[in-house]
Parts: structure tokens; C-alpha cells; sequence
């Protein structure tokens, strides 16, 4: 069998009737009603591309001035955590100094308190043996001898 050709026409006319069988077999009978809604569909879309517009402006508004408040060459956070830690590597190089000298100090302390002790220890074993002497001198003159 031989094929039939198919031409534009066909094509058209094929197209032509099934929109006519859609509108005819659609809710109401027409597309109107769909229509309307794809249109309110699209307004509501460009609305809110509209209000994401104006918001991503202030987000990108907001960023710019953290990035001005960040990197500020006067008196930024960068500029001003850059001299934080100068200054705190100069504290911690004045404390190992203080540090240093504290600890000659204490050895110093332990050196006087070590004496201070053998002196005591020192006075302890003399004090018994001068007040026996004492009362020694003092019992041989009550005596009388």
C-alpha cells in the first residue's frame, strides 16, 4: 500500500481541530478562565522578581558597608585587630622581661628566707644554752661560792 503524503495543510488543519476539540471539551468551553489565570500567574511573578530585586539591592547595600567597616584603612576591624596583635606581642615581650626579673626577685626571697631560717634554727640552740649559763652564774652567786 502506498503512503499518503502529508503536507503542511494537513498539518495545519490537524492543529486547527484539536484547539477547537480543547476549547469545546474545556471547563465553560472556553480557555478565558485559563487565560486569567496564567496572566495573574505572570503579574504576581514579575511582583515578586520586583520585590527580590529591591531586596538583593539592600542585601548588596548592607555588604558594602560591612565590606567598608571590615577593610577601612583608618579604623576597619582588619586595621584595628592588626594592632590588637602588635600590641599584645609587645605586652607578652614586657611580661617575659617582668617575668625574668620576677624570678631573680623570688630567688633573691628564697636565698633571705633560707638564711632567715638557719638563723632562727641558730638563736634556738643558743638561747638554751645562754639562759643555762644564766642561771648557772646566778645559782653560784646565790650560793655564794
Amino acid at each position: 500500500m502506498a503512503q499518503k503524503r502529508v503536507t503542511t495543510r494537513d498539518v495545519l488543519e490537524a492543529i486547527t481541530n484539536l484547539i477547537n476539540t480543547v476549547e469545546t471539551n474545556a471547563p465553560n468551553g472556553t480557555l478565558d478562565r485559563l487565560s486569567d489565570k496564567i496572566d495573574a500567574l505572570s503579574t504576581r511573578q514579575d511582583t515578586h522578581r520586583a520585590e527580590m530585586n529591591e531586596v538583593i539591592g539592600n542585601v548588596h547595600e548592607c555588604v558594602r558597608k560591612l565590606e567598608k567597616r571590615l577593610y577601612n584603612p583608618d579604623n576597619g576591624v582588619v586595621v584595628q585587630v592588626r594592632d590588637n596583635t602588635k600590641l599584645c606581642n609587645e605586652v607578652n615581650k614586657n611580661n617575659e622581661e617582668y617575668l625574668e626579673k620576677f624570678h631573680c626577685i623570688q630567688r633573691s626571697v628564697s636565698i633571705i628566707t633560707d638564711w632567715k631560717k638557719s638563723l632562727t634554727r641558730g638563736f634556738w640552740v643558743l638561747l638554751p644554752i645562754l639562759l643555762s649559763g644564766a642561771v648557772a652564774m646566778i645559782w653560784l652567786f646565790a650560793s655564794g661560792k
